[in-house]
């Protein structure tokens, strides 16, 4: 079975500490969703089952002096383009396949903070209008703005904070059922600040209200989308350097991309140096190697071997291998999710 591609990404920098150092760089890595969303296979439509929240609502600006009043901006509806973005990003992760938007509000009414279930009528017309096998409504969309005036009396300054908070809502319908089979609810903040002598100044140094706004919603649609799928992260790694003989041999083939004498010489390091750390720095180096090439048994094996040679104490400079191992297990979960995407 092909193993997922890690990649090595980027070096940021060497920390020097006696006799031996670190070279630190970046793994992309992917983490397992945290929500069951069964809609990963087969089609899915995007439904606007939510009130358009009045631009006025929730929107306020709190002064210093607890003082507040409506926070007036111009900026676009949230609903439909919150729905595109979530589309274009399901699309762009390459776990769901075919997505399309029902472009049509489906409610009157005025109560944008509150949820209502699709009718059987409802979902038998947009299934038959869009063929989809899965209709994922957005049955509400709050969100609130606050911008809040702070005074730094020491500096005589002002600072202008602007929290964004969304707080989307959907129901999961497999076609042909009129019950959803999920609900899921999300809350996320965006913040900015900005720091003047006078709080329009600060107000001016923030991006603009309604690229704020644009940017809440997308971030938040994509925090959605993580919550459903699997998706990459990055994970900071590094290479122990050392002057002994081998350490040096092993760094010299892994730096002209000789992978195989590399991990060679790191484990006969281990295996055959009497010297703690230089067995230690080895045994690391090795699971490092491991987990970039994607075989996390190998690396596990690594990194038990390292807590063990000091149990008591089972870090490497700062970096806990007891976290490095619980990375490591995570990963593997979701290397079993999806290997069979891959392959």
């Amino acid at each position: 079975m092909r193993t997922l591609p890690f990649i090595l990404l980027l070096v940021t920098g060497i920390c020097f500490s006696g006799c031996s150092s670190l070279t630190y760089f970046d793994l992309p890595v992917y983490q397992v969703e945290e929500t069951p969303f069964p809609a990963t296979s087969g089609s899915i439509v995007l439904v606007n089952n939510a009130v358009e929240q009045p631009r006025k609502a929730a929107s306020y600006i709190i002064y210093a002096d607890k003082k507040e009043q409506i926070l007036w901006f111009e900026r676009d509806s949230a609903n439909f383009p919150f729905l595109n973005m979530l589309g274009d990003q399901m699309l762009k992760s390459e776990f769901i396949k075919d997505v399309t938007l029902y472009n049509l509000p489906l409610r009157q009414d005025s109560l944008y903070s509150r949820t209502r279930a699709l009718t059987a009528g409802q979902l038998n017309e947009i299934e038959k209008e869009s063929g989809a096998e899965w209709i994922l409504s957005l049955d509400a969309l709050p969100h609130v703005t606050v911008l809040r005036e702070n005074r730094i009396a020491d500096f005589n300054l002002v600072s202008a904070f602007l929290k964004i908070q969304v707080s989307p809502v959907f129901h999961l319908y497999r076609a042909g059922q009129s019950e959803p089979v999920g609900r899921y609810s999300f809350t996320d903040t965006l913040s900015w600040n900005a720091t003047q002598l006078e709080l329009n100044n600060a107000i001016g140094m923030l991006p603009p209200l309604k690229d704020c706004f644009q940017e809440a919603l997308y971030v938040t649609a994509e925090k959605v989308l993580h919550r459903w799928v699997p998706y990459a992260s990055v994970e900071n790694r590094f290479w122990v350097n050392h002057p002994h003989s081998v350490m040096r041999e092993a760094r010299n083939f892994y730096i002209k991309g000789d992978m195989e004498a590399a991990a060679y010489m790191w484990e006969y390091g281990y295996e055959s140096v009497n010297h703690s750390q230089v067995k230690l720095y080895a045994a690391y180096n090795r699971a490092v190697l491991a987990e970039m090439q994607g075989d996390l048994s190998l690396a596990l094996e690594w990194i038990d071997k390292c807590i063990a040679l000091q149990p008591q104490n089972n870090q490497i400079y700062s970096f806990s291998l007891s976290d490095y191992r619980k990375s490591v297990v995570r990963q593997q979960e979701s290397q079993k999710i999806l290997n069979p995407i891959f392959n």
